[in-house]
């Protein structure tokens, strides 16, 4: 790429930094934002179960 002053810069000098960020948003921040809205639809339908609130208990306990 040539710039203003008649430089040449790589293409992979100005696309990776901004590609490195997205791949790290959809990889890690997408999922920690969404984990909010899965847990708690998750637990709705546990709880709709039958014995729901011991298996959602016995899910929890996992993560400990």
């Amino acid at each position: 790429v040539k710039t203003v002053v008649g430089d040449r810069v790589s293409g992979a000098e100005i696309i990776d930094p901004v590609w490195q960020k997205m791949v790290h948003w959809h990889a890690v921040e997408m999922h920690e934002a969404a984990r909010p809205a899965a847990k708690a639809a998750l637990k709705e339908k546990v709880l709709a179960v039958q014995n729901g609130d011991r298996l959602l208990k016995e899910f929890e306990s996992l993560a400990a």
